[in-house]
């Protein structure tokens, strides 16, 4: 099987690595036949970014592991028009991490940059280093300047600071680990998420990607370099200065480019947003928990871009940037208000619609259908799939979030789990479409992504604008019909029951299981059934 090692580097990293664990959980075919290894790298020990893209990590691997512990991908007929299923990928955990985490903090509080180099303690032989170091940092005794930094929560903004942290990444057996398990005669791929204007990523991404070309010199690797999307407040006597970002990117870029890291890359891939949505200051730790952006999302379609083959096979230094035919732009009103701009899902070109958006409209049609008729129990059983599967006997434990004894009832345990997950995605969902909030003076996206109202029914779920606006296709660019309208008579059911027979999980007198596991079944037929009801749109 092959591997996809995903290195998720600092705030932006993790919340990109959130969105592709949606890709992920609905099934997208781009990554059919890959075994995921996430990789979370934050010197922010305390991120609340990264515990919360943690947890859903979590919340993944217990459903794909309850649902194909004897039915995974690899072992489904090749002419299955089914293309993969929901949560079918294999998500694994590298030796030595901490649930997907690397634990590469500072391991003690107030840390400061000064104390971490022993900037204080360099004499005698290394008088010329800390003459080099003065000339190089503001060493003054101010607590905002760089030597003087608290490294707890990360670089804040200073990539000239983390880039000498990172260099101590390559000592740890964790890195080591990745080295040996990665195999390039499997098609292995990696790829490196981070942001180009902060610190944790603009640091992370060279040093990373130099040292595993280092080490695997025939390495398959694509690195998503996001350039700024969002902005802290301006803060008086802030560490991080937002007005400082452009040109941090274009310090980055300029000096990707005269390093030639970009060429040891089969892809690069330059995606931000013009009109970056302002949020409220914060320096990291625990108050650090950005909503999602369309910007994380848009990174996490690049990724399924670079696993679906999309790039010339063979090549190096392929770059892409995605983004839109015209120009739509957020204003900012008298008041200082932004005035976000809505984005739909036919603002998407053709191929994203075909090989992501179907998959993910899919997915969201099965988590409502589970959520409000099978949990919400409107349907006969006695006259339905869930007869078959049993479903009356666990019904009241599953509305009552009771999982089995020891495990015992596979079944049970995953429409719990499935069931947890709505709120997941839902929460995702309304992120991207964040409205802002006056009373607490809060700004809105300054591009909003509108995909699915799960207060409606599912016939009238998918988001479309009041008016059409002209014409625009996000589509992907080298550098050098969807899905749209809903149907009136959408009705899951009978494709569910008629799918336990088609896909052959019923002997000829329809009344007996050919397929053992139940809780297979249940996905099964749910993907077939909903993708079914999406190619009929």
């Amino acid at each position: 099987m092959k591997k996809l090692f995903l290195f998720a580097i600092g705030g932006t990293g993790e919340r990109v690595l959130r969105s592709t664990t949606m890709l992920l959980a609905a099934g997208v075919p781009a990554f059919n036949g890959y075994d995921i290894y996430p990789i979370i790298i934050d010197y922010d020990a305390a991120n609340k970014d990264k515990d919360r893209t943690r947890d859903i990590l979590k919340q993944y691997q217990k459903i794909n592991r309850i649902a194909y512990a004897n039915h995974p991908l690899s072992s489904m007929p090749q002419d299955d028009q089914n293309m993969g299923q929901f949560f079918g990928c294999t998500m694994k955990e590298m030796n030595g991490l901490n649930d997907f985490v690397l634990d590469f903090n500072p391991g003690k509080t107030n840390l400061t940059f000064r104390n971490k180099i022993g900037f204080d303690q360099m004499k005698g032989n290394l008088l010329s280093t800390h003459s080099l170091i003065e000339s190089l940092y503001d060493t003054s005794d101010e607590p905002t300047t760089e030597l003087n930094l608290d490294l707890t929560v990360g670089f804040k903004g200073n990539p000239n600071i983390g880039s000498v942290i990172f260099h101590k990444l390559s000592d740890y057996n964790e890195y080591d680990a990745f080295v040996s398990t990665y195999n390039a005669e499997q098609e292995d791929k990696v790829v490196i998420i981070g942001s180009l204007f902060g610190g944790t990523g603009a640091s992370g991404i060279p040093v990373l990607a130099q040292q595993i070309k280092k080490d695997i010199p025939n390495v398959d690797m694509a690195a998503l370099m996001i350039q700024p999307y969002f902005a802290p407040e301006i803060v008086k006597g802030g560490a991080i200065n937002a007005k400082l970002f452009d040109s941090k990117t274009k310090a980055a870029l300029n000096f990707y480019e005269r390093s030639g890291i970009k060429n040891s890359m089969r892809a690069v891939y330059h995606i931000g947003d013009p009109y970056p949505t302002i949020i409220k200051y914060c320096e990291g730790g625990a108050g650090q928990q950005n909503n999602a952006n369309p910007v994380e999302f848009i990174s996490a379609l690049a990724i399924a871009h670079y696993c679906g083959d999309m790039v010339p096979t063979g090549t190096f230094g392929n770059e892409y940037m995605y983004g839109l035919s015209r120009d739509i732009v957020s204003k900012v009103d008298k008041t200082g208000k932004q005035d976000s701009c809505r984005l739909f899902a036919d603002d998407f070109d053709q191929q994203t619609k075909d090989n992501v958006l179907k998959y993910l409209t899919a997915f969201a049609y099965a988590l409502k259908y589970h959520h409000t008729d099978v949990v919400g129990d409107k349907l006969k059983k006695e006259k339905t799939f869930l007869a078959i599967l049993d479903y009356e006997n666990i019904k009241s434990d599953v509305q009552n979030h009771k999982l089995s004894i020891n495990g015992k009832n596979k079944l049970q345990d995953l429409l719990i789990y499935l069931n947890d997950y709505v709120e997941v995605f839902t929460r995702w969902l309304s992120e991207l479409d964040y409205e802002g909030d006056d009373n607490l003076h809060i700004q809105p996206n300054s591009h909003r992504l509108a995909f699915f109202d799960f207060g409606k029914e599912i016939s009238d779920m998918i988001e479309k604008p009041q008016e059409k606006a002209k014409e625009s296709k996000l589509s992907w660019s080298k550098v050098g019909n969807f899905i749209g309208g809903g149907s009136s008579n959408v009705n899951i059911t009978p494709l569910m029951s008629s799918n336990l027979k088609d896909r052959k999980h019923l002997d000829e007198t329809g009344k007996k299981m050919n397929t053992k596991e139940k809780e297979f079944v249940f996905m099964d037929i749910l993907r077939a059934s909903c993708l079914e009801i999406v190619n009929k749109k």
